[in-house]
């Protein structure tokens, strides 16, 4: 180790980790490094977009996305628009299910009093199927 060499002192963190997680986390550091190669960068997207699309497929949100692939929600929307027209095996255009919900303007100024009485989001968002972000006060 070069801090060794040079006289520093650095943690060290043994983790005992499945071959899939060590794999992911190697990649992870490696593109926080950008050691990367532009061929490998090219294949990691192509691979994050096929997890992005197999999670939106399931129904997953688009913030739940970001989430778990650690990028923005906007990231996910602008690869997801990329991805969407191109065909699948199939030859039918992917469709992403559209999982926006609009809640009538009448029902705005119901949600904040149930907020404003101290009801919690999480339960105020399941009433309209929505997501806890979207009801705020």
């Amino acid at each position: 180790m070069i801090a060794k060499e040079l006289g520093v002192e650095c943690p060290e963190v043994e983790v005992d980790l499945s071959e899939q997680d060590a794999f992911d986390l190697g990649v992870s550091l490696n593109i926080a490094r950008r050691q990367l190669s532009p061929e490998q960068e090219e294949e990691l997207t192509k691979r994050r977009d096929e997890i992005l699309l197999k999670l939106r497929l399931e129904g997953k949100t688009q913030e739940e996305v970001a989430k778990l692939l650690e990028i923005t929600r906007q990231a996910v929307s602008k690869r997801e628009k990329g991805v969407k027209n191109t065909n699948n095996a199939t030859g039918c255009a992917i469709c992403i299910p559209n999982l926006y919900v609009k809640i009538p303007k009448v029902e705005h100024a119901r949600i904040a009093a149930r907020a404003r009485a101290g009801e919690k989001h999480e339960q105020i968002a399941a009433d309209y199927k929505t997501t806890r972000q979207r009801i705020y006060t």
